[in-house]
C-alpha cells in the first residue's frame, strides 16, 4: 500500500510539472555570429530585436542594451527585451564572437 501511494504521489508531481510549468520550459535558442545584421535576423526568423540602423549588428544592439542596463559583458551575460533575450555565448581573445537569441514559444 505504501508503494502504491508513493507511485501515485510521483505521478502527480510529474503531471503537475508537465501541465502547469510547460510554458516556462518551451524556449527556442539560436546562436549567431556577433557580426550578423539584426535587420536580417529579424526578417529571416520573424523576430523583433530592436535596432536603430539597418546596419546594426547583434553585437551593437547587445552592447547598447548592456550599457543601458549597467551590465558587465562576460560569457553567459544576458540582456532582455519584451519577448526575447540575448546572451553572450562565446568570447574569444576578449571579443564577443557568438550571441545566443533566446525566445519563448507560446
Amino acid at each position: 500500500l505504501n508503494s502504491l501511494i508513493g507511485v501515485i504521489a510521483i505521478a502527480i508531481l510529474f503531471a503537475t510539472r508537465k501541465f502547469l510549468f510547460a510554458a516556462f520550459d518551451e524556449t527556442e535558442k539560436t546562436v549567431f555570429r556577433s557580426s550578423q545584421k539584426v535587420y536580417q535576423i529579424n526578417r529571416l526568423f520573424h523576430l523583433d530585436i530592436p535596432f536603430s540602423d539597418k546596419d546594426d549588428t547583434l553585437l551593437d544592439v547587445l552592447l547598447q542594451k548592456m550599457e543601458e542596463d549597467d551590465t558587465e559583458p562576460g560569457t553567459g551575460a544576458c540582456v532582455y527585451f519584451t519577448d526575447l533575450g540575448l546572451r553572450i555565448a562565446k568570447i574569444k581573445d576578449g571579443k564577443i564572437t557568438r550571441i545566443e537569441v533566446i525566445r519563448s514559444i507560446h
